[in-house]
């Protein structure tokens, strides 16, 4: 899907006007709403909990920290976040016998990705958590585009004429302009398509 920066500038997902009649527009709010479910997140705890045994659900903790690892060297940061955020949540953190087992060199890459989710470091191509920029954009819509003229003039009788708030136009372009060079960098990524995989995924019920 590509996401023109028209969309974004009128955060056109989230609008109940003409604009939804697009289609583009439409598999935004699709996608976005895909996203408010956290599905990896939620999977991401639901296969540590499930898991009975305490020997696989060390391994599937593991499992998972390797994943989150793997995502990293892809520069895939928006799995990534979604994982460690799974391994992080509340039920997972209670299992402490099992945390006690996980090995300590694992424990260690997993602390190096939760250091690295900072993305201090980007390379050649990457996937960021695309609900981060987003939501700094639903934000930043909210703020007024006038804001009212000072009062009173400090130096000359002017006329009071509300202001544009330029500042938060600033924000918008640069938010804009950091998912445009995204789109650019996602380009980077030759994988070769499952097509059995696909066919299963594309088939899971939401």
């Amino acid at each position: 899907m590509q996401v023109r920066w028209e969309e974004l500038v009128q955060v056109s997902w989230i609008n109940n006007s003409d604009v939804e009649k697009d289609s583009n527009a439409q598999d935004i709010r699709k996608e976005t709403k895909k996203m408010s479910k956290e599905k990896t997140i939620d999977w991401v705890a639901t296969e540590i909990m499930l898991t009975h045994s305490l020997e696989d659900r060390v391994r599937v903790i593991e499992k998972f920290i390797r994943i989150a690892q793997k995502c990293l060297q892809l520069s895939n940061f928006s799995t990534l976040n979604q994982i460690l955020l799974g391994l992080q949540s509340p039920p997972v953190e209670r299992f402490r016998r099992t945390w006690s087992r996980v090995r300590v060199t694992v424990r260690h890459i997993l602390k190096k990705l939760n250091d690295y989710i900072s993305l201090s470091i980007i390379g050649r191509y990457h996937i960021p958590f695309l609900a981060l920029y987003l939501s700094d954009l639903v934000f930043n819509a909210a703020l007024p585009s006038i804001e009212p003229a000072p009062q009173p003039p400090s130096l000359f009788q002017l006329p009071q004429q509300p202001l544009v708030n330029f500042q938060k136009h600033r924000t918008t372009a640069a938010i804009i302009k950091r998912v445009i060079a995204f789109q650019s960098l996602a380009c980077g990524y030759t994988f070769q398509i499952d097509s059995d995989l696909y066919a299963k995924g594309a088939n899971l019920s939401s």
